[in-house]
């Protein structure tokens, strides 16, 4: 499990039989009666803002959940315009504006106090000795829109991370993070996705809160060396700048990880070597190596400008 809401689900809804798909902007989860009367008490708010591809708008915006900012109409251009429809005591509502940033604030602070809660309680039953950490999603698309839309629908607002890690920082717990391996170039313009300053913002984060750090990569790419070169360059990026990194977690265990001789293995192998000095990991590779790397990493960058 990760500590967010789970805004952006793959399996099918009701509502959207085709269930999400990246990198839509996802869907609030503040729509059952314990939400509501959670807000209404701290807000006064009869309801969350609608046009959000919530369930309570389908078959509306059923639709648009799974879009890009930019793909929505005026009305749904979330975030960015937070607007109800018809009468309603209710102004116009922007995410800058107080009425917009008090909602999105309450959203975000139920998910932290949840995660305080649970860390608080696994500390009591694990002890004092045992180390624990907290998973956060790497959420990086659509980051660099000014709505931050999609890390918002999973309840990252605002500075999220640096509230995250003082919580971690109570029970001594690690920060784990993930999409260490993905590269800003290498993404779709359209996704608007910026995972390696995310990645560095989280460390960096960690750091100030005085805690461990972790990391994962989102998906498999055990195969692929410029991955695996890319997770190096941020473990070592953080290791520079002051970050105890706790570990890292292989995602996944796939059998050609464990097949003697295979080039899967072999790459896996210099990794976890690596990860040892990480000082001396630039020279564990052949020129070969290291052109092909650059020669993919140009490819993915092209074929991303072009989508």
């Amino acid at each position: 499990g990760e500590l967010r809401y789970p805004s952006y689900p793959l399996a099918p809804r009701e509502h959207y039989p085709d269930g999400w798909a990246w990198p839509g902007i996802g869907e609030l989860q503040c729509y059952d009666r314990g939400m509501y009367l959670d807000m209404k008490e701290a807000l006064g708010r009869d309801r969350p803002p609608i046009r959000l591809g919530a369930y309570s708008d389908a078959p509306d915006d059923a639709k648009f959940w799974t879009k890009l900012p930019n793909e929505q109409t005026l009305m749904q251009y979330l975030l960015g315009m937070l607007q109800t429809a018809g009468p309603s005591k209710y102004p116009p509502e922007h995410f800058s504006h107080p009425s917009g940033r008090a909602f999105l604030a309450w959203y975000s602070g139920r998910l932290l106090s949840h995660g305080e809660e649970v860390m608080a309680v696994a500390r009591d039953v694990f002890g004092p000795t045992m180390r624990l950490a907290a998973k956060v999603s790497g959420i990086h698309w659509l980051r660099a829109h000014p709505s931050h839309a999609a890390e918002v629908t999973a309840g990252y607002h605002g500075s999220y991370l640096d509230a995250v890690c003082e919580i971690l920082a109570k029970t001594r717990s690690v920060l784990d993070f993930t999409c260490f391996e993905m590269r800003d170039d290498s993404q779709p313009s359209f996704a608007l996705s910026r995972p390696e300053g995310l990645v560095q913002s989280a460390a960096e984060a960690a750091h100030r809160a005085g805690i461990e750090f972790a990391g994962e990569n989102a998906l498999f790419c055990w195969q692929d060396e410029g991955s695996i070169e890319q997770i190096e360059a941020q473990c070592e990026l953080a290791v520079r700048g002051g970050v105890v990194m706790a570990g890292f977690t292989v995602l996944r265990l796939d059998h050609w990880l464990l097949a003697p001789g295979s080039p899967q293995r072999k790459a896996m192998e210099r990794f976890i070597a690596n990860m040892k000095d990480l000082s001396k990991r630039k020279l564990s590779r052949s020129a070969w190596t290291r052109f092909r790397i650059g020669m993919r990493r140009a490819y993915e960058s092209f074929m991303a400008s072009q989508i």
